[in-house]
């Protein structure tokens, strides 16, 4: 980051030794926002209310994410993962497969298992680096969309076959 942008921005601001404060600037996880913090004209990055609810771009299973803030300066966003509740269901035969019905307890043999859901849902802290969150969870979703969808969660019952 040490370039003559960086150096004469710092003069022109006032600082006695540009050179020793600009290397210091590279040992921050996010450099341009302490260069910015230090001349004065950095404007944080804000969680947007109707805006803080995201989907993996890959993501296909009833898994969210719920922005929770910024930290600029260490280059992370904190987020809430939430994640319905779901337990897993063993089909005997293909045929029960087909129709839906599955058992909870493992039996020694079985076709098919897979995650069922259930009633509820899971909330985990997480965090990442900004760009790399940005990158793989890209889908909005509408805050209404999402208290309908924890709504859903919340008061669903599993109705798959014992």
């Amino acid at each position: 980051m040490t370039n003559k942008i960086t150096l004469e921005a710092l003069k022109l601001a006032g600082f006695k030794n540009p050179t020793a404060i600009a290397e210091i600037l590279n040992y921050v996880p996010n450099p341009t926002v302490a260069l910015e913090m230090l001349l004065e004209i950095h404007e944080p990055k804000v969680v947007d209310p109707d805006n803080i609810f995201r989907k993996h771009r890959y993501s296909s299973e009833n898994k969210y994410v719920e922005i929770t803030g910024y930290d600029e300066l260490a280059n992370t966003v904190q987020y809430k993962v939430l994640r319905q509740k779901t337990v897993q269901g063993y089909a005997i035969t293909e045929e029960d497969y087909k129709n839906n019905i599955f058992v909870f307890e493992r039996p020694s043999k079985y076709y098919h298992s897979k995650e069922i859901p259930t009633k509820g849902y899971t909330s985990k802290i997480e965090s990442s680096r900004i760009e790399d969150f940005e990158n793989s969870y890209n889908q909005e979703v509408d805050v209404y969309q999402m208290s309908n969808t924890i709504e859903v969660w919340e008061l669903s019952e599993n109705n798959m076959a014992f």
